[in-house]
């Protein structure tokens, strides 16, 4: 039977997920595993794309993608951004993987990819993606386990996960409080569902993605369950 490319729809649900279960690598219930699911890829913006590959009954490959707001140098456009471009290691070598990323650069809007692995990288470039400047990554790290982690996804990916082997509780520097701001100590609002976000709109050039409100709303709607799992499975 011969490959098939096609949009995500119920039909081919449960394969899906069983191919999501490989990527995610997790171990969560079968409750809070449809739960986030279905977060993830049914209550987003509905802009949101995703195409899939399927040999017979098997989902095979997947890439995903969001509609979002950006500034280009003051002017408001919608561009599209790559993720979860996942192909199972044995059909690879047939392009399935291309074969997605080419529906998604059919969308009338620009596309963006932030981060991926080398061989995503390497491949971009040759389907005529060019490569904008670099992304700059602020991340302070308080336990030898997180450092350990942050320099071996940067310099040796594929061996990401030695760093579990350094136990979570050795610390990288002594906790120490912050000094107050030079403003004065700042107030916390709560943001509720349906108002605007609460950040400037940047006035520089360049290319700027903004926050927008649905997003926002989207990301506050993550299963309750999965916020500690998922901080307590990353390095």
């Amino acid at each position: 039977m011969p490959l098939r490319v096609m949009r995500l729809d119920s039909t081919i649900r449960p394969a899906f997920e069983r191919l999501l279960a490989e990527i995610w690598g997790q171990t969560w219930d079968e409750e809070l595993a449809r739960a986030l699911v279905q977060w993830r890829y049914d209550e987003r913006v509905p802009a949101g794309e995703t195409w899939v590959a399927m040999d017979g009954e098997q989902c095979v490959a997947l890439v995903d993608s969001f509609v979002r707001p950006y500034l280009l140098d003051g002017r408001r456009i919608a561009m599209r951004e790559t993720c979860d471009w996942y192909c199972l290691p044995r059909y690879r070598p047939l392009g399935v993987g291309i074969r997605l990323v080419r529906q998604l650069m059919a969308c009338p809007e620009p596309l963006i990819s932030i981060g991926g692995s080398e061989t995503n990288l390497a491949i971009l470039p040759r389907l005529g993606w060019a490569e904008l400047p670099t992304v700059e990554r602020f991340l302070l790290p308080i336990r030898a386990r997180n450092l350990t982690g942050t320099w071996l996804r940067t310099k040796w990916p594929a061996h990401e996960g030695l760093a579990k082997a350094i136990p979570r509780f050795i610390p990288l520097r002594p906790a120490r409080p912050a000094p107050p701001p030079a403003g004065g100590i700042p107030g916390i609002t709560d943001w509720s569902p349906g108002t605007a976000a609460p950040l400037p709109i940047p006035e520089r050039g360049g290319l700027v993605e903004l926050l927008s409100a649905e997003d926002l709303a989207w990301m506050t709607r993550i299963p309750r369950r999965s916020r500690s799992r998922l901080a307590s499975s990353s390095p």
